[in-house]
């Protein structure tokens, strides 16, 4: 069997073929992001889709050549993104083991964050910004997903007078739609994607242990906050789960049907990010608005974890 790679559309068809033999493998797109190229890598690695040979495709020899660089091929043929290359534009795909995680500062999450931020070599605000909303994305892996290792991806744009970043972070366990379903089953895929990202919603009911730090107790914010930071920056925020693909944007929202259903969560955040930022400000001015909108509702937390509140904590 022979397979082209040419859009989203055509990774449901690779999800087909799980436990199946590719001949070969031709990647058909003349532009690729971290979001595009994690999602066929990661599944193809994690649910032992055997690919014997990667095309070499002369009509995207750029894209070629960059999708080797950041791993994807290695994933794909089952190499463990073994030749990890870095520098200021990109980090690799990357498997992460998060089996080692827990709620303290300076934890194997927060290491890995200020990793990938710091790769960039940009001002503090851009720094300070991609630290925060990769910490709190993957640190939703160890704490809510039921699974101990997650993908990420990240690049980097520069333009005239901003800087464009793009992280891709996957896990492949029990899926943010699937966990709220059971606590709300009256709901439709739409409204529980909404319901996870809004200020306060939690259905955690871990409790902070002795030798764990209380500014890591959960209360929902993670998730409303960055996905509100993309809207602001003028990026993007979407996520994929099971049956869904929820994409939010700064002025529209939207939700379509992905099937078969994606067995676990994709989260991409896209910023644009320039010189006037100011982004502990404006992470306390959203914090601030989802406790107000929190107040108003009879299943939330009204008042966001002091990690969520704070860039450097």
């Amino acid at each position: 069997m022979n397979f082209k790679y040419n859009d989203l559309n055509n990774f449901k068809n690779l999800m087909s073929l799980k436990n199946a033999e590719i001949d070969i493998f031709t990647l058909n797109m003349h532009f690729v992001t971290p979001f595009t190229l994690i999602l066929p890598a990661s599944y193809a690695y994690e649910h032992e889709i055997k690919i014997n040979k990667i095309d070499d495709n002369p009509k995207c020899s750029d894209v070629h050549s960059y999708a080797e660089y950041i791993n994807f091929f290695d994933w794909l043929l089952g190499k463990e993104g073994s030749t990890k290359k870095y520098n200021d534009k990109y980090y690799p795909i990357t498997r992460l083991d998060l089996n080692k995680y827990i709620r303290v500062s300076n934890n194997i999450v927060e290491q890995e964050a200020k990793k990938i931020a710091n790769i960039f070599k940009e001002n503090e605000e851009v720094i300070d910004i991609i630290n925060y909303c990769i910490s709190e994305i993957l640190r939703n892996i160890p704490e809510h997903s039921e699974s101990k290792n997650g993908w990420i991806c990240a690049q980097k744009w520069n333009h005239h007078n901003y800087v464009e970043i793009e992280v891709a972070i996957v896990d492949y366990g029990i899926g943010l739609i699937e966990k709220t379903k059971e606590q709300y089953p009256s709901l439709n895929s739409e409204e529980i994607i909404k319901k996870v990202l809004s200020p306060g919603f939690t259905q955690s009911t871990y409790e902070i242990k002795d030798y764990e730090e209380e500014a890591y107790q959960n209360s929902g914010y993670g998730l409303y906050v960055v996905s509100n930071l993309c809207k602001k920056l003028n990026g993007e925020f979407s996520v994929l789960s099971n049956n869904s693909l929820y994409k939010l944007e700064k002025n529209k929202a939207d939700h379509s049907i992905f099937f078969p259903s994606f067995p676990g969560t994709a989260i991409k955040i896209k910023l644009q990010i320039d010189d006037s930022l100011n982004s502990d400000e404006l992470i306390k001015q959203i914090v601030k608005e989802g406790e107000r909108i929190a107040s108003n509702q009879n299943d939330r937390i009204t008042t966001a974890s002091k990690k969520t509140k704070s860039l450097n904590l």
